[in-house]
């Protein structure tokens, strides 16, 4: 999220969706209002050794098998300039429950 006074707040959503916010550290974000970025990413690999020497890496380079990131959400979510997501922070923390319709 990012406020108009260039404040920056950081999540990661659990398995059900759910967040909670970091400003600079420190749980949550101050009051203010936020355009809201949104971005999940499926970052496919197949047959990749657990820990991958240089050479490893090398011969995947070589075969065409690096990880390959594909966006799960469309991707103007996830751009500052093309999202239309918006969040309005209260110091009343019971109100600041946000929920976002991701649609393409």
């Amino acid at each position: 999220m990012f406020s108009s006074d260039g404040g920056i707040a950081t999540g990661t959503t659990d398995s059900s969706g759910k967040f909670t916010l970091t400003t600079r550290g420190q749980p949550g974000a101050p009051a203010g209002e936020y355009k809201v970025t949104v971005s999940k990413q499926d970052v496919s690999v197949k047959d990749v050794p657990a820990n991958p020497s240089p050479e490893d890496m090398r011969k995947m380079q070589m075969g065409g098998n690096m990880p390959k990131n594909t966006a799960l959400l469309p991707s103007k979510y996830s751009v500052l300039i093309t999202t239309d997501l918006t969040a309005s922070v209260t110091s009343d923390k019971a109100k600041n429950n946000f929920s976002f319709d991701l649609k393409p």
